[in-house]
């Protein structure tokens, strides 16, 4: 009885991982340029990943953003998420 358990317990990781390997993927990206006069503060944040700030002119604000996105088990899909974050990029 246990062996039959262990089986269907390897053969149920083995499906749910093949099922996770195939889950499909997106990338995108945005950028958006600032006009700024004097100081600048600055509040950046991500879901999951890094940021890198670095100097530049003085009078612009420059933003590029990096997009990855899997599909789900509910939701929009991966593409469908990208779209839109790069369309509208959250403020």
């Amino acid at each position: 009885m246990n062996r039959t358990l262990l089986t269907m317990a390897a053969a149920i990781l083995v499906v749910a991982g093949g099922i996770r390997a195939s889950a499909a993927t997106a990338e995108g990206s945005f950028q958006r340029t600032l006009e700024v006069r004097g100081l600048v503060d600055l509040d950046v944040r991500t879901g999951s990943g890094s940021i890198v700030v670095r100097t530049g002119p003085s009078d612009t604000v420059q933003i590029i953003g990096r997009i990855r996105a899997q599909d789900t088990w509910f939701g929009m899909d991966a593409e469908e998420r990208v779209r839109r974050l790069e369309a509208r990029p959250r403020a």
